[in-house]
């Protein structure tokens, strides 16, 4: 029996014992807040109050804690980037919808439904996330929190998660988003870059003087693991400094150029660059030779370096000068290896029938030089004139490496169009 069908069965015992919890809080009555009272009526809800007691003092060994401890093994042992929880409402046979409380998981980048608890249960599973990450209050504003999962269950899995809280119009929400420790760990040779890629993102990353080294991609697509990669391989000879360390935490307040100057760092991982203070930073600190390793959202290379100048505020005169790389990328998803062995995936346990298992990423490298340098000298911003520069530059397209990657066999041809698409 596979790790995640004896954990599915854990949580379905679990719930039962939960379900002793809910009944308790049916009977007593949703508080004043539940019926989208003020704030300040929330603030001060004895029903809520006494979830929150209850459940931030609660026994680890608790009904609701051990729901919550299994519904994150699960989403783990499923290999879930990330748990949701939300109110729904869910067709009956023949009557009204009623409202349950959903878990859902994404998985390899699409979510998933994992399973329906009784609308209760979302009060106090989310009380129980917010105090397990140290969240205070009931706000309807959305709040961040850290939880370190050994720090609540010595004997759990070695997980660090941040989760999301927030009130919206139909109840509360939460999203876990799960890392394992040692998976930012990771060095430039397990992300999947074809040789041509990864031998210019290392010229870039150990060239002698510094720059800016940008990672541009959407939403789930891996910028993170990229960045800590790189910082990974360039601090071994060099000193690497985390201006934001929290991988889901882009900016932290307050640093400023004299901050930066004090820590003495040859490489600073700064995270994305959201607003033009943030940008500035960077590229200051790369026309002092630093090496600095930063995200930004954009779709491919072109983009990205056009919303350098236009978004983002770079002067085009700095950007020549101190951008050395961009790499932009995708995931894509991988093919379980079932589908390698040749047997039916509607009989593979690891892809559940999918036949798809993990993701990959599909990327493009530019190094400013050649024709992409004289673009940006020439004062060049327009997105497509920047991309045919960094092609006409000998750089590989997110198409073209997707399309290796398929001949290759670790992924296919419809995966690669959906994860471009």
């Amino acid at each position: 029996m596979s790790l995640a069908v004896v954990l599915a069965l854990l949580l379905l015992s679990l719930i039962a014992g939960a379900l002793v919890i809910l009944a308790a809080l049916r009977l007593r009555g949703p508080g004043p807040c539940a019926a989208g009272a003020s704030e300040a009526a929330c603030a001060t809800c004895a029903a809520c109050a006494d979830d929150l007691d209850l459940l931030a003092g609660a026994d680890e060994d608790e009904p609701v804690a051990k729901l919550a401890l299994r519904t994150i093994e699960d989403a783990y042992a499923r290999g879930a980037a990330s748990v949701h929880v939300a109110p729904h409402e869910q067709a009956t046979d023949g009557g009204p919808p009623g409202r349950v409380t959903r878990i859902t998981y994404r998985v390899d980048g699409r979510l998933e439904g994992r399973m329906s608890l009784p609308a209760e249960a979302l009060r106090v599973l989310v009380a129980r996330l917010r105090a397990m990450a140290g969240l205070q209050g009931r706000p309807r504003a959305l709040q961040r929190g850290r939880i370190d999962l050994r720090a609540h269950h010595p004997e759990a899995i070695d997980l660090v998660l941040d989760l999301a809280t927030w009130r919206g119009h139909d109840g509360d929400h939460a999203v876990l988003h799960l890392l394992a420790r040692g998976t930012l760990a990771l060095g430039l040779d397990a992300l999947d870059l074809h040789e041509d890629a990864l031998a210019r993102v290392r010229a870039a990353a150990t060239a002698p003087r510094g720059g800016v080294l940008l990672l541009a991609g959407e939403v789930e697509s891996g910028r993170t693991t990229t960045l800590h990669a790189l910082a990974h391989e360039v601090e071994r000879d060099r000193r690497v400094a985390f201006v934001a360390p929290d991988p889901y935490v882009p900016w932290v307040e307050g640093v400023d150029p004299a901050s930066v100057q004090s820590l003495d760092a040859d490489v600073l991982v700064v995270g994305e660059l959201r607003d033009a203070a943030a940008a500035r930073l960077a590229f200051a600190a790369a026309q002092e030779g630093r090496l600095v390793l930063a995200t930004i959202f954009a779709r491919d290379v072109g983009t990205a370096i056009a919303r350098l100048v236009d978004d983002l505020q770079v002067s085009r005169h700095v950007l020549p000068a101190c951008l050395r790389a961009v790499v932009a990328q995708r995931l894509c998803r991988r093919v379980c290896r079932c589908r390698a062995d040749g047997a039916p995936p509607t009989a593979c346990e690891r892809c559940e029938g999918a036949g798809y298992k993990g993701r990959l990423g599909l990327h493009e490298v530019a190094t400013v030089e050649g024709p992409l340098l004289a673009a940006l000298r020439a004062g060049e911003t327009a997105p497509a004139a920047l991309q045919a520069a960094a092609l006409a530059g000998g750089m590989t397209p997110l198409e073209r490496d997707g399309a290796r990657k398929a001949e290759r066999g670790v992924t296919d041809l419809e995966a690669v169009r959906v994860a471009l698409a």
